[in-house]
């Protein structure tokens, strides 16, 4: 970015960390955007997993454990904890796929949460040099990247 050349080194800091906090706030929107649909779809396949899960387990631990009753001789009890068993072990998978797409999600702003403290500690380095250094001439805009500085005893 061009600075006028009568701009102090805060000035120019200042705008210059402006203008990064908007870049950074881009790319959080289009890192959120994609964070929003994959956590969508995580979540569809979490409620249809639930859903699922709590609305065919009674009808079904009733079904197959009262079948296991007629077909190998078992107790009625054996019968339904076998099928409560069976019906847990889907409903973790479910679970499972759902959490996995989730961390999927989640992965998506990683990019954006790494880019975001690089900047936190680009600006604090040049704030550090600011209040740590003074140029030791007086600038213009074209020749601000051959500064030499010099520390003060403040």
């Amino acid at each position: 970015m061009l600075h006028h050349p009568s701009d102090s080194g805060f000035q120019r800091v200042a705008t210059d960390v402006i203008d990064l906090f908007e870049l950074q706030w881009q790319l959080l929107s289009v890192d959120g955007e994609e964070a929003k649909r994959r956590a969508i779809k995580a979540g569809v396949f979490g409620a249809l997993a639930l859903v699922v899960a709590f609305a065919s387990m009674c009808g079904l631990v009733l079904g197959v454990g009262w079948l296991l009753h007629e077909q190998f001789n078992w107790s009625v009890s054996t019968g339904l904890l076998v099928t409560s068993g069976i019906g847990f072990v889907l409903a973790s998978i479910a679970g499972l796929i759902g959490a996995i797409l989730v961390g999927k999600a989640s992965q998506s702003l990683a990019e954006t949460k790494s880019e975001f403290a690089e900047n936190m500690r680009w600006i604090k380095s040049v704030i550090a040099m600011i209040l740590l250094t003074k140029p030791t001439r007086h600038l213009n805009h074209k020749d601000r990247n051959n500064v030499k500085y010099e520390r003060t005893s403040e």
